[in-house]
């Protein structure tokens, strides 16, 4: 499996920031909803495992200027990325840091973001951070962009990791976060939402998708990047249709506020 901490994404930064898709705008839309509801705080939002900065990006341009936002990224491949796609942002920044130690004062933070993140986190330990951080009112928000298990695409697509990648196993980041989030004595109004979308890529953009994941690196490590980018494409072309194929997506959102 790959290495812990930051180093698990290391190599694989700029492929990331180049084939990761955002986020719906329904879902953007719903976070920033529930931002613009806390009265009287700071206007912080903070990122954690923020890896190149999609979410945190996406977020600037839907709160605007008026908020401060910090990514906290532990690879410094990741984080380098972050900084050089965020120059336009003056109220955006990035920094080292764990998810289980966030360098920030009590009751700093108006919202805690995390996308793509929270099954790398030790999560007690974590949830006691954003209990820490936030503001009476605050926002916790757990965003994941999730393939349709239910698809043949996928659920074929995960057969041939499976086979390919020790260890593997496609239910890695299965598990009831919304109510885990629910059962903190320090919060109320959760919330989960779905999200259903398409998203069109090329042969070549799906193979760099599945390379971006730090879950490959085995299958990488063993045959070689153009051996895996290859099966990768072969897979897809299976699915396609003149170069390109519809990936299914549920993005799925978590909303908790801490009580005030």
């Amino acid at each position: 499996m790959p290495p812990a901490g930051g180093g698990r994404f290391d190599g694989l930064a700029e492929r990331y920031a180049r084939h990761r898709p955002s986020y719906p705008e329904a879902a953007l839309d719903a976070m920033a909803a529930a931002c613009a509801e806390i009265e009287g705080a700071a206007r912080f939002l903070l990122d954690v495992g923020a890896g190149t900065g999609i979410a945190t990006r996406a977020m600037a341009e839907r709160l605007g200027p008026d908020w401060r936002f910090v990514g906290v990224e532990p690879s410094d491949d990741m984080r380098r990325i972050a900084v050089a796609q965020s120059a336009a942002f003056r109220n955006l920044s990035f920094q080292s840091g764990a998810a289980e130690a966030l360098p920030f004062d009590d009751g700093e933070a108006t919202a805690v973001l995390v996308a793509q993140a929270l099954h790398w986190f030790d999560r007690p330990v974590f949830y006691d951070e954003a209990r820490r951080l936030l503001t009476p009112g605050g926002v916790l928000m757990v965003l994941f962009n999730d393939r349709d298990a239910s698809a043949d695409l996928f659920r074929e697509f995960e057969d041939l990791m499976e086979r390919h990648v020790p260890d593997y196993n496609r239910d890695y980041r299965s598990f009831d976060y919304a109510g885990e989030m629910d059962a903190l004595d320090w919060t109320e109004a959760v919330t989960f939402d779905e999200f259903r979308w398409n998203w069109r890529v090329s042969y070549q953009d799906f193979a760099g998708l599945m390379l971006s994941r730090s879950m490959a690196k085995p299958w990488v490590e063993r045959d070689g990047e153009e051996a895996v980018g290859a099966a990768f494409e072969a897979f897809i072309a299976g699915h396609g249709q003149d170069g390109s194929v519809d990936l299914p997506y549920l993005t799925h959102l978590a909303i908790a506020r801490k009580r005030r």
